[in-house]
């Protein structure tokens, strides 16, 4: 299969080396998902004196089942963090609490703004698609954090990065600065296709370029919303080339101003050949022909 012209110059050989527990910090690092179409990261952090998630799954069962594993650890659980207002990363917070009821919920003021408003109508979309899988009522923000505030809990520091809107209305990196260890929630995903619905895919490609200006060191691990860990400079790579060749699919098919719905299965159809066999991060009917219309509004309204 031939190199897509508009990913050749991101291309580079990278070797990647992963593991789940790292014996040497002082907390361990487990990654908590459901296999399939949609599947979803949450980050457990398992420290001396208790357990910090990064996210809380999609539906209400997934959440009983992370609340389960937690349990399974015989420690308190200190926190969620939530790295973005996605259904699929806090679904299953309200189920967690019900195990948890004291626990903090801890995000940005914009995502907990989101989770309280439904601006975008992301929420009633996935309880329309999910069903009585997604819950009612989600749960409320209980700490507001603000960009560059250390959170500690116990042996677990994490440093907050209000990086923007991009993937999603408000975006939270938190970094591990000791460690080495960035949770990016979906500014990256790991050979996923992405979501690209909210139309800011270009404020996406800053972002990927500011976070690995900031944090992307060789040895600098990334811990995405979708996918394995592995180093953030691999997977910023890799997102900047997804994102790149979904412009230029769609580039050369409104140079007339207009997208058709012929034209949104063209590309999704070329899409798959450049990047075969990817499940998606959401379990949305014609996703990808969603995401290229997306693609074709937004870079029409940049024109």
């Amino acid at each position: 299969m031939k190199t897509s012209p508009f990913a050749a110059r991101f291309v580079g050989a990278v070797t990647l080396i992963m593991t789940l527990a790292i014996p040497a910090w002082a907390y361990e690092i487990e990654r908590f998902h459901e296999p399939g179409p949609g599947s979803v990261n949450t980050w457990i952090l398992e420290g001396e004196d208790g357990v910090v998630l990064i996210d809380g799954q999609r539906t209400i069962q997934a959440g009983q089942d992370l609340a389960e594993r937690i349990e399974a650890t015989g420690k308190p659980l200190l926190a969620i963090l939530i790295t973005h207002p996605h259904p699929d990363h806090v679904g299953g917070i309200p189920s967690i609490l019900q195990a948890f009821p004291d626990t903090p919920v801890v995000a940005l003021q914009a995502t907990a703004d989101e989770m309280q408003s439904d601006s975008l109508g992301m929420f009633a979309f996935a309880r329309r698609v999910n069903g009585d899988a997604y819950p009612t009522q989600l749960a409320t923000v209980t700490r507001v954090v603000v960009d560059g505030e250390v959170l500690r809990f116990g042996d677990i520091a994490l440093t907050v990065d209000d990086i923007g809107a991009g993937e999603s209305i408000a975006m939270t990196i938190f970094y591990d600065q000791q460690n080495g260890a960035v949770f990016v929630g979906d500014l990256t995903d790991n050979d996923k296709k992405g979501f690209l619905l909210e139309q800011r895919t270009t404020q996406w490609l800053r972002q990927l370029d500011y976070v690995t200006q900031k944090y992307g060191r060789d040895q600098t691990i990334a811990y995405p919303g979708h996918g394995a860990q592995a180093p953030l400079s691999k997977l910023a790579e890799e997102q900047a080339v997804w994102i790149t060749d979904m412009h230029g699919l769609v580039r050369v098919r409104i140079e007339d101003g207009v997208f058709t719905d012929e034209e949104a299965t063209e590309v999704a159809e070329e899409f798959e050949l450049l990047h075969p066999g990817q499940e998606p991060v959401a379990p949305i009917p014609d996703f990808m022909r969603l995401n290229a219309q997306a693609i074709a509004e937004e870079l029409l309204r940049e024109r």
